[in-house]
């Protein structure tokens, strides 16, 4: 629930966690025996060696080590999930309270922002979560996408079908509100995949019922953001250029809102650098001043005054630590893939959601992204295995 109210909390909890791990003294050598043997902790260990060994050469000193605190969940977070062993019950105890604490939290949210603050819907994301919780709309749809799979698990299972119906509808219209095209679109997936598995095994009549219902609700919600998807549209559409040079002129003399150029422009500056600077890279403490400095060459006016970074975050690791980082970052990603099945009832689309957010966000250049890669992805890893293993027996 740090998650979304507080980054203090969710650096206290961290810490909470190692010493737990460790204090457990009658376990501790079994846990890292099993750890021993994990290909997933391995691998999140060696990509967290090689940002150390970014550091190591990085001009910016400081700005490195901080990189790597920050990025430190990683090496102990997966450790402590896959070691814990918890049963099935653990899980769906834990699931249970989240999928209501996160729609009372939106609640509390919104209901503030409306009647305490008074300000109109429209303004939801800058206040009461640019402001007030000081993250990207993005990374807090993530934990939205959680109670939405635990509802569409209930339907499956014919559990509480008017309550959960009432959550998903509430939960996807706490999405729309955050407007945010990935999140929408990940948004639309998720709920094409949670229809399919509820309604495959319903009868006819129900599934042609249930399919109109929502569509129209969905409908109905989608109306909220018509004008903020329309006007994003059409910048994107009156406004796309793909010759780079005439994206270098536009955005050196005015502050343009082509978020999609702005990517372009970037990651073309960003491997330019990559193969000046193979095969090690700029360094962990660094590669965002080199960013700054080709801003300042080029006069980038919204890339200077937003200090941008990459949005992607495997440009950002070749860039960071070169070809052994990215390539590191890339198999375990790819890894973690493998991991996963289509029976996956959380897992598959929490690494889907992430792996090709990765394309658009260089999501660990904030504590929400660690968090997800570092916690939320093992946690969901372990609860998927558990269940097929229940399942099965």
């Amino acid at each position: 629930m740090s998650f979304i109210w507080s980054f203090a909390i969710s650096s206290i909890m961290f810490g909470v966690f190692l010493l737990f791990f460790f204090i457990d003294k009658n376990n501790v050598s079994h846990k890292l025996k099993i750890l021993s043997k994990n290909r997933a902790v391995l691998i999140y260990g060696l990509y967290f060696i090689f940002i150390l060994v970014g550091l190591s050469y990085s001009q910016n000193w400081q700005q490195g080590l901080n990189k790597v605190i920050s990025l430190s969940p990683l090496i102990i977070l997966p450790a402590i999930w896959i070691s814990e062993q918890l049963n099935l019950k653990h899980y769906e105890v834990i699931l249970k309270y989240v999928k209501y604490l996160v729609i009372f939290s939106f609640l509390l949210l919104i209901f503030n922002h409306l009647y305490i603050e008074s300000r109109q819907l429209g303004t939801f994301v800058q206040y009461a979560i640019y402001r007030r919780i000081g993250a990207s709309q993005f990374y807090i749809a993530f934990i939205l996408f959680i109670p939405i799979l635990h509802c569409f698990y209930e339907l499956e299972k014919k559990k509480q079908l008017v309550i959960n119906i009432l959550c998903i509808t509430f939960l996807f219209f706490c999405i729309m509100i955050l407007n945010n095209k990935t999140s929408f679109v990940l948004a639309f997936v998720l709920l094409l995949i949670g229809l399919y598995k509820v309604l495959r095994t319903s009868s006819l009549k129900i599934k042609i019922l249930s399919v109109i219902t929502i569509s129209l609700v969905f409908l109905l919600l989608m109306s909220y953001s018509t004008k903020e998807f329309k006007s994003k549209y059409e910048v994107f559409v009156k406004t796309t250029d793909f010759d780079i040079e005439i994206i270098k002129t536009k955005n050196s003399v005015t502050y343009t809102q082509n978020t999609f150029e702005h990517r372009i422009l970037i990651w073309n500056i960003s491997l330019s650098e990559i193969i000046k600077n193979l095969p090690f890279g700029v360094g962990t403490g660094d590669y965002q001043e080199v960013l700054y400095n080709r801003f300042e060459e080029i006069n980038f006016k919204t890339g200077l005054k937003l200090n941008l970074n990459c949005h992607n975050q495997y440009i950002t690791e070749f860039l960071r630590i070169g070809l052994l980082g990215g390539t590191s970052f890339l198999i375990l990603i790819f890894y973690l893939f493998q991991k996963a099945s289509f029976k996956d009832k959380y897992y598959l689309f929490m690494i889907f959601s992430f792996a090709i957010s990765c394309f658009f966000e260089s999501l660990l250049e904030r504590q929400h992204g660690v968090m997800i890669f570092a916690f939320f992805i093992p946690f969901f890893l372990g609860y998927d295995k558990e269940l097929k293993s229940v399942l099965h027996e």
